[in-house]
């Protein structure tokens, strides 16, 4: 391992001052992005070891320029992006903003831009400001921690779903469950039964536990759904969770709270349902894309990561093309989960027919999730935009892209 590691490091060194690789950082210091990239495309290859790593490296030049940039979200971003390849200085200023930036949302911004990069390092960053912070900030961290990979973020997340702030460890149980880190379920267990939870902690425990494969918690949300004394929220999540239970059991249930006198728990058991095969859920879902109110659509999009990938597919493919922003937003991000090369082409497709800045920001970042190989010309047509927004989403996408083929083809330790 070691002797790998010191190969590496001997061949980024050297990709790092190869004149080409000089030329374009220099062009990068200038400003001049777009003939950087276009001179990185006449002097290297994708399709190669020594091709990504000049691709990684101009990336990484561009997101440092980020650094500089005017607005907080911006040089937030281009951090957290640096974080996530182990730059050092990225962290630090995320660190340091969060600490001094009052801004509730410049601390959402890093915590999310931390929780995403996911690694051990960033845990122990977001891990560590838990332990400072103030009831209020322990939520956004713990908000962040939800989209973590490391195993060990298990252990502030169940630290926090015993928070004395409700909101903490409602969002704590909710997280532990896409963790997967199966040490959270004892406790898990624990919150199901407690009588001294209330019923939408009761509620969250459950849905995690079924992200584990364990189903102790199905006749408790059965029982929830149907229930019309309880709240309609803890009801909505009940119903989208037994979408996860794989229980034929569940079936009738949903079914009928598609006729729910609440329109959430409708959307829920729509959401459902497509896990189960049950055409019923899918039309009633695009039905209400079409038709229904700008908040109904709004709640459905938010359930679009909760859908099933192959029945649940034409419902997202409707939120693409929605005429509501937010709606659209909803489906690239889960479009990225898909990480399939169909929904790369679909989404080069949007980035060419749109000019909605916000829009084709968040197509670069779901470019950078998929990873796919044959996203590189876009990505490298987004960088060179004007708008910091997209350039730096699309300069991440890159980097991402570079280090995922690299360590795939070379075994490299980046």
């Amino acid at each position: 391992m070691a002797l790998l590691w010191l190969r590496s490091r001997i061949r980024l060194a050297a990709a790092t001052n190869d004149p080409a690789m000089v030329a374009i950082r220099n062009l990068v210091a200038a400003g001049d992005i777009a003939r950087a990239a276009a001179r990185l495309n006449t002097a290297y290859h994708f399709d190669n070891s020594p091709g990504l790593l000049a691709l990684r490296q101009f990336s990484l030049t561009v997101l440092r320029q980020g650094l500089r940039e005017r607005s907080i979200f911006e040089r937030c971003f281009a951090a957290c992006a640096l974080a996530g390849s182990g730059e050092e200085e990225g962290v630090k200023l995320l660190v340091e903003t969060f600490e001094r930036n009052p801004n509730l949302s410049v601390k959402m911004a890093v915590a999310d831009g931390l929780g995403e990069d996911g690694d051990r390092r960033a845990v122990q960053v977001l891990s560590a400001l838990y332990h400072a912070a103030r009831p209020y900030e322990q939520r956004i961290i713990v908000e962040g921690l939800a989209s973590a990979t490391d195993p060990s973020a298990v252990t502030v997340l169940m630290e926090a779903s015993r928070a004395s702030e409700r909101m903490v460890r409602l969002e704590a149980l909710r997280s532990l469950g896409p963790l997967g880190n199966r040490r959270a379920i004892p406790l898990l267990h624990q919150v199901l039964v407690s009588k001294e939870r209330d019923a939408f902690e009761r509620v969250m425990a459950a849905r995690s536990l079924l992200l584990m494969g364990d189903k102790s918690g199905v006749p408790y949300l059965r029982a929830m759904v149907g229930d019309r004394s309880q709240g309609t929220y803890e009801r909505a999540v009940a119903a989208a969770a037994l979408g996860f239970a794989s229980d034929p059991s569940a079936v009738p249930v949903l079914k009928l709270a598609l006729a729910d006198h609440e329109l959430e728990v409708r959307i829920g058991a729509a959401a459902a349902l497509t896990h189960y095969r049950e055409p019923a859920g899918a039309e009633y879902l695009k039905h209400a894309l079409a038709n229904a109110d700008y908040m109904t659509r709004l709640e459905i999009s938010e359930l679009f990561g909760d859908l099933d990938a192959v029945s649940g597919s034409a419902v997202v493919l409707a939120g693409l093309y929605s005429n509501y922003g937010a709606v659209r937003l909803a489906a690239i991000k889960a479009l990225a989960a898909g990480h399939s090369e169909r929904n790369a082409e679909l989404l080069d497709a949007l980035a060419r027919d749109s000019d909605d800045a916000t829009l084709r920001a968040e197509v670069a970042w779901a470019l950078g999730r998929i990873g796919s190989p044959g996203s590189i010309p876009t990505l490298l047509e987004l960088v060179q935009e004007q708008d910091p927004m997209i350039r730096y989403t699309a300069a991440d996408g890159l980097n991402r892209i570079a280090t995922r083929l690299l360590r795939a083809r070379s075994r490299w330790l980046i």
